[in-house]
């Protein structure tokens, strides 16, 4: 699914790649849902900052989807923090 600009979105502003959200849905600045297929989602995790003041700054949303491209499960940004910092 791609953003729809027709449609009312907003956009985040902080660290990580996540630069759209619309219904719930999380996109990434080309404009391309997080976790659809060839999203270049693997990209994303690759880039992702390591340590916990890196982690600590960004947007739960954020942590969110970064949390899911690593097959995880989103709980809370505490959680969230420690499980990249296990697995980025």
């Amino acid at each position: 699914m791609r953003l729809d600009e027709s449609q009312p979105y907003a956009e985040i502003h902080g660290g990580g790649h996540v630069r759209y959200e619309q219904n719930g849905r999380m996109f990434l600045p080309s404009g391309r849902e997080v976790g659809a297929p060839d999203d270049g989602l693997d990209d994303v995790a690759a880039e992702a900052p390591t340590g916990a003041s890196s982690y600590q700054a960004m947007h739960w949303k954020t942590l969110k989807a970064l949390v899911e491209s690593y097959g995880g499960t989103w709980e809370n940004k505490e959680a969230a923090i420690r499980f990249l910092e296990g697995n980025a």
